[in-house]
């Protein structure tokens, strides 16, 4: 009786459960960020004065002002965000600054507004 062979692909199969995985298991563990990627926006709400040219200048509509404590401030929207940081650019009081945050990146509806700063919590 002949051998039987198994099919090319049953034997790459079996063999890649005994490899190295290829990939990392995130969000378990964090991912390596090069240097000089673009993350999320950080707001500094000390450094705010409210002239409303972030949500004016953003190209894809991902900034709205909202009333916070009775003064209106930027929500980035993360989910819409294209990080061309035109935002950062055009701020005249440096209270938007560039990160290399990217925990929120890609997750549908995830809305991310600025961090506050310790003193105002």
């Amino acid at each position: 009786m002949g051998r039987v062979r198994l099919p090319r692909m049953a034997v790459e199969v079996v063999s890649s459960l005994f490899k190295k995985s290829s990939t990392r298991k995130y969000p378990f563990e964090k991912p390596i960020v090069p240097l000089g990627s673009r993350g999320m926006q950080v707001f500094h709400s000390v450094m705010w004065h409210g002239c409303g040219l972030c949500p004016r200048d953003c190209p894809a509509g991902a900034i709205e002002m909202v009333e916070v404590s009775g003064k209106k401030m930027p929500l980035i929207r993360i989910d819409s965000c294209i990080f061309c940081y035109v935002c950062v650019e055009n701020c005249p009081r440096k209270a938007l600054t560039e990160s290399n945050l990217a925990g929120h990146r890609g997750q549908r509806g995830a809305r991310h507004q600025a961090r506050r700063e310790p003193s105002e919590r």
